[in-house]
């Protein structure tokens, strides 16, 4: 299934990219490898050929890139070079490895996390994380002893670093395997990140065949991870401080904002279609000004800003809230969280009902609309823009048929049966039952309104459950046919 999705995207990327966006595809530099982001500065390089090396717990000097969130730094000398980021938005920095600053965490009886900084002084406080606390590890924690980090009963659970970049074993975090271990033996739920550098849909689709292929190395099923499988977005030019990947050969490709969201689009597509739940990973100046595409609402979100507070505006899941924590069993400092959602916790599913994605072409003018979570993701990845639900549908009742016309590039949607075939007959592709359409009679019924454009040519049909947006169509010279189908109001 993966093949296919890869072929599909290669096939289409020329196409797609090339021609609308300028974003020309581009092969594997598989003669080159991309730096480890967490690897330890020259001067702890030095003072381990030199036989000085830290202890375990001085090992906080280590430079770790990704560890500290580009939040706290400017991205341009120059704001102009930058319109999008707002300077007001800056935070002082903090050296994350700085043996002499570290906070201890313990929870109180009444279930309130509390850090003691070096100095004895208590500082954050949290009560309302429902999914606890949290830590993210690398092979930069080093050996960790995973019961002594359970017996603290402080991690209610952990992200673990698989690796970074290109899918190659040269690339896996030295210490995943380990860390899937002890948190499997010891109890504790876990999830997963992959460090990226990906600049194009076929280098983030390598990097989701990284992450997949050392889920099964570890031998572990859907089931088994309890939180997502983050997409770690971070990689910055240093010349203009944009988002961009980084190829094998130490070359920078700067990327727009849809750029970085087709890039995670194609991700956290490959991640769901193998059964796992994805989710993107990145600091507030990301959040707030680069990753703000609709697509993002489509996956769960992990925010860093290492601050008192998460000023993050928009929904999100997990707070990474600063990268000098303590835990009794990890020899290094370590970066903690705190789940808000809590992500573990069995998911309440009515299987009564489903999601209808709503999906914007903005090329063709085509809308589309789907209940797969793949395909949704896949069309992100594509181009296309999300527009959030349509409508929730029932799970069964009246077939709504779906066909697609290879002459016009534009899907049709029908509950005759009659409409169908006679559309087949004259061209279109038939793809079968998309959707299911309520009882009009239910009292839980909601009208899907379905609106001609007599001036188009392709996407000549749309349908809404909007009757603010049937108004005004109309009052533009789009014509109300009739109502198409029915979902349903799960209130």
């Amino acid at each position: 299934m993966r093949q296919n999705l890869r072929a599909l995207l290669v096939s289409v990327c020329a196409l797609v990219f090339s021609a609308t966006l300028a974003w020309p595809c581009t092969a594997l530099a598989a003669d080159g490898l991309q730096p480890d982001p967490d690897a330890p500065s020259a001067s702890a390089l030095s003072e381990l050929a030199a036989g000085t090396a830290l202890t375990d717990d001085q090992a906080a000097t280590q430079n770790d890139e990704e560890a500290q969130p580009e939040d706290n730094t400017t991205p341009t000398e120059n704001p102009e070079e930058d319109p999008e980021k707002n300077p007001e938005e800056e935070e002082p920095t903090i050296d994350c490895y700085d043996p002499d600053s570290w906070n201890v965490w313990t929870k109180t009886e009444d279930g309130t996390y509390v850090a003691t900084n070096v100095n004895g002084a208590t500082g954050m406080e949290q009560t309302d994380a429902k999914g606890g606390l949290g830590i993210d590890v690398s092979v930069w924690q080093h050996d960790i002893d995973w019961a002594k980090v359970k017996q603290t009963g402080l991690v209610d659970f952990v992200i673990i670093r698989a690796g970074w970049g290109y899918n190659l074993t040269s690339q896996d975090d030295a210490e995943f395997l380990d860390n899937v271990k002890g948190c499997i033996e010891n109890d504790i739920p876990f999830g997963i990140y992959l460090y990226s550098y990906a600049y194009d849909t076929s280098t983030a689709l390598d990097e989701a065949e990284h992450v997949l292929r050392l889920l099964e190395t570890a031998g572990l099923t859907p089931d088994q991870v309890a939180y997502p499988i983050y997409y770690d977005l971070e990689t910055q030019d240093p010349k203009t401080g944009r988002p961009a990947g980084q190829d094998g050969e130490g070359n920078y490709h700067v990327l727009s904002n849809d750029q970085v969201e087709q890039v995670a689009a194609t991700f956290c597509s490959a991640i769901r279609e193998a059964g796992y739940t994805p989710g993107i990973y990145s600091n507030l100046n990301w959040w707030t000004n680069y990753l703000t595409g609709p697509g993002f609402d489509a996956w769960h979100k992990w925010v860093a800003q290492y601050n008192l507070t998460c000023s993050y505006q928009g929904e999100y899941d997990i707070w990474q809230c600063m990268c000098n924590g303590r835990i009794d069993g990890i020899p290094a400092n370590v970066d903690i969280n705190f789940d808000y959602v809590d992500l573990d916790a069995p998911a309440e599913v009515d299987d009564s009902v489903e999601t209808m994605y709503r999906m914007y072409n903005q090329y063709t003018g085509e809308h589309f609309y789907t209940a797969s979570t793949v395909e949704r993701d896949t069309l992100i990845g594509l181009g296309w823009t999300y527009e959030g639900t349509g409508w929730i549908a029932p799970t069964e009742g009246i077939p709504v048929y779906r066909l697609f016309n290879p002459y016009s590039d534009d899907h049709h949607y029908t509950t005759s049966k009659e409409e169908y075939e006679s559309l087949a007959k004259i061209g279109w592709q038939q793809e079968g039952e998309g959707w299911y359409s309520a009882d009009p009679s239910a009292e839980n019924a909601v009208a899907l309104q379905r609106l001609f454009n007599p001036y188009a040519e392709t996407a000549t049909h749309h349908y809404t459950a909007s009757p603010e947006e049937v108004e005004k169509l109309v009052e533009i010279g789009w014509v109300h046919e009739e109502v198409a189908w029915y979902g349903v109001d799960p209130n």
